[in-house]
C-alpha cells in the first residue's frame, strides 16, 4: 500500500496491525531513522528492542532464506518479533517478493529502510503493490504543528505554552527534522523536573548555541548603547577564557545581522520575521529595538571598526586582546545613541 508523507508519519506513530511489513524511505536519513525508531517503539513498546533481529542487507540480498528464517523464528523473550533490514536497495525486491508470497500468520513484522527511491524503484513498487505491506516516504518538508505536538508527546513533554509551540513551528520551517528532534530532546531533558509548562524562554535556552549567553550579553549591551555594562561583562568573559578573536568574530556577525535588517528597506519587525534561523520571543523584541537604534551608515562604521580590531588581533596584538576589544566595544556602545 502506498502512503503519503503525512499518513506515513501517522502509521509509524500508530501502526495498523493489518499490515505486516513497512518500507521507510527518503533523502533525509535522520527522519528515516526517527520514523524507524518510532515504529519499533509503537509495535513493541519503549525499550523492548531485544525483540528486533537485524539482518545485513548484502547477506539478505544473496540468500532469501535468511529473511524467511528470521521472520519465522520466535524471540527468546517472547512477544512480537521484528526483522529489520537497513539501507535497502532494489536488489532486495526479488527475495522479498518470494517472502511475501509465502508469508504466514504469526510471522515477524518486517521493516526495511532505504534512501531515495524513484517511482520506478522495484523495491518501492513491491511495497506499494503488496496488500500486507506499506511504503512510507519521508520528505524534507517542514513539520506542522500536529507533528511537533506528537514529537513532544513522544519525548514525554506534557505541558507547553502557546508561544513556545509557535516558536517550535517557526524553528521547524528553517531546519531539518534532525535538528528539530534534537531540540525537542533537549527540551524534554530541560523540563524533566519542572511542574510548569515549557515556555518560549525555555525553548530559547535549549536552542543550539544557547551556551554562548554571556557572549550574547556583552554584544547586546553594545547594540543597546549600554556602555557601562561592557566592562563587567568583558571581565566575566575573560575569566571564562573566551578567546578575544572569537568575540571579535561574534561582534562582526551581530552587526552584520543588524546591518542586513536596517538596509532591507522595510519595518524591522517584518525583516526579523523572515530571518533564518528564526529569532524568538524576547530576543526578537530586543533585536527590533536595536535595529531602530542603528542606521545603515552607523552599522557600516561599526563593521569597519570591528574589522580593523580583528585584523590587529590576528596581526600580533593578541596579548592586548581584551583591553583592545573592550575599548572598541565601549566606543561602539557610546555611538549607538548618537
Amino acid at each position: 500500500m502506498k502512503l503519503n508523507a503525512r499518513d506515513a508519519l501517522q502509521f509509524c506513530r500508530s501502526p495498523d496491525r493489518r499490515y505486516k511489513a513497512a518500507l521507510i524511505y527518503g533523502e533525509d536519513g535522520v527522519e528515516v531513522s526517527r520514523l524507524r525508531v518510532q515504529l519499533i517503539n509503537a509495535l513493541l513498546g519503549e525499550g523492548e528492542n531485544h525483540n528486533v533481529t537485524r539482518l545485513d542487507v548484502a547477506q539478505a540480498r544473496r540468500d532469501t532464506a535468511i529473511i524467511m528464517d528470521a521472520l519465522r523464528s520466535k524471540g527468546f523473550f517472547g512477544g512480537e518479533p521484528i526483522v529489520l533490514i537497513e539501507n535497502g536497495t532494489d536488489g532486495l525486491a526479488a527475495g522479498l517478493s518470494e517472502t511475501f508470497a509465502s508469508a504466514e500468520a504469526g510471522d515477524a513484522f518486517l521493516i526495511v529502510t532505504a534512501g531515495i527511491l524513484p517511482a520506478r524503484s522495484k523495491l518501492r513498487k513491491l511495497f506499494e503493490g503488496e496488500v500486507s505491506a506499506v511504503a512510507a516516504p519521508c520528505y524534507q518538508t517542514a513539520l506542522g504543528r500536529p507533528d511537533i505536538e506528537a514529537l513532544l508527546k513522544d519525548a514525554g513533554v506534557s505541558g507547553i505554552d502557546e508561544e513556545a509551540i509557535r516558536d517550535l513551528v517557526d524553528f521547524a520551517r528553517s531546519t531539518d527534522s534532525g535538528a528539530l528532534s534534537d531540540l525537542i530532546y533537549r527540551i524534554s531533558l530541560y523540563a524533566l523536573s519542572s511542574d510548569t509548562p515549557v515556555s518560549s524562554d525555555d525553548v530559547i535556552e535549549c536552542l543550539p548555541g544557547s551556551g554562548d549567553a554571556d557572549l550574547d550579553d556583552v554584544l547586546d549591551a553594545v547594540a543597546d548603547g549600554d556602555a557601562r555594562s561592557v566592562g563587567p561583562l568583558m571581565n566575566k568573559l575573560e575569566s571564562q577564557g573566551v578567546n578575544p578573536t572569537t568575540l571579535a568574530i561574534s561582534a562582526m556577525r551581530k552587526f552584520r545581522q543588524i546591518h542586513m535588517i536596517t538596509s532591507a528597506g522595510g519595518p524591522p519587525d517584518s525583516v526579523i520575521s523572515r530571518l533564518r534561523p528564526p529569532v524568538f520571543g524576547p530576543r526578537r523584541d530586543r533585536l527590533s529595538r536595536q535595529a531602530r537604534l542603528w542606521t545603515t551608515t552607523k552599522c557600516e562604521g561599526a563593521l569597519k571598526l570591528i574589522l580593523e580590531t580583528d585584523s590587529a588581533l590576528r596581526g600580533g596584538a593578541a596579548a592586548a586582546g581584551y583591553p583592545m576589544l573592550e575599548r572598541m566595544l565601549i566606543r561602539l556602545a557610546l555611538g549607538a545613541k548618537k
